[in-house]
This record gives C-alpha cells, structure tokens and sequence, in this order.
C-alpha cells in the first residue's frame, strides 16, 4: 500500500518531469527569444547612439552663425484658448537664412510675445532653444522704440550705407 502511494506519487513526479521537462524545453526557448529579443534592441540602441554622436559631432564642427535680429524666425502667439503658438515668422531674412544648410544657426532676437508669466518665459525659452533660437523679452513700447530708434537711426545706416572704399587722401581730397 504505501509502495504503491509512494510509486503513485513517483510516477507522477515522474510524469511531471517528463511535462516539465517539454514545459521547461519551452520555457527555456521562449527565455531564448526574449534574450535575443534584447540583445537584438540593445544593438539597435547602440546603433542609434552611435549615429546620433556622429550627427552631434558633425553638428558640433560645422561652421556656427549667430544671428542677432530684431525678430526671431519662430513667432510666439497666445492662441484662443490661451495656449502659446508657435509658426515661422514672416520676412524676408528669415525666408533667405532658413533656407542656408551646412550651418548650425542660432537666432537671438525679440519674441514678439509681451503677455507671459515668468513660467511661460521659462517654457518659450526652452521650446525655442530646440529650435535654436535665444529669445529677448520685451514689453511692446521697448520693442517699438528699439526697432523705431535704435534698429532704423543707428544700425540701418551704419550696416546698409557703407563705403564701398577708402578715399584717397592725395587725390579724392
């Protein structure tokens, strides 16, 4: 009696292993393709990092200009519902410069957005950094004066009305 409990109770753990045995030979292989699931987007990772450094790099060495404008190229709006927009801004600077390619470009200029929080600041200057951009806060009426005043009496005619060459003391006087 207790040989057979005992032989009821081996074989069934005999017959158990034997279902272990092809569960396990399962398990193990469906483990098996999980790892190589892994180790297959671990090398993928590793590919997109690397591509990634590569365009960094390449970024880092290519020829830098920064452009100081009266307005950025990214225009800043307060939608309907009081959300901050975000579009190209017109003119044609900005139309000729976006489209310059093999420089990294950064932009400081007037966000031409006077009604934000210090929060919303925060946050324009971080979107607009992704763009490359580096915006100047500035109420309308110090906008108004810095591009009426300062931009069209003093940097207009400096950068646009240039000699196009050194007179000659001895004959051009």
């Amino acid at each position: 009696g207790a040989q057979g409990e005992d032989g009821g109770g081996g074989g069934g753990g005999g017959g158990a292993g034997v279902g272990d045995a092809v569960g396990g030979s399962a398990s193990v292989a469906r483990e098996g393709s999980v790892i190589g699931q892994i180790v297959a987007l671990n090398r993928q990772l590793r590919e997109r990092q690397a591509a990634y450094l590569d365009r960094l790099w390449l970024a880092q060495r290519a020829p830098r200009v920064v452009v100081v404008a009266n307005r950025l190229p990214v225009r800043v709006q307060r939608g309907d519902n009081g959300e901050l927009l975000y579009s190209i801004s017109p003119g044609g600077m900005v139309s000729a410069l976006l489209g310059v390619r093999g420089m990294r470009m950064i932009w400081v200029g007037w966000a031409e957005i006077d009604d934000t929080t210090a929060a919303e600041r925060e946050q324009i200057r971080r979107t607009l950094w992704r763009r490359g951009c580096v915006p100047v806060f500035l109420t309308k009426e110090e906008a108004r004066l810095h591009y009426a005043g300062f931009c069209n009496d003093v940097l207009w005619p400096l950068f646009h009305y240039v000699v196009s060459r050194m007179p000659d003391i001895k004959t051009d006087l």
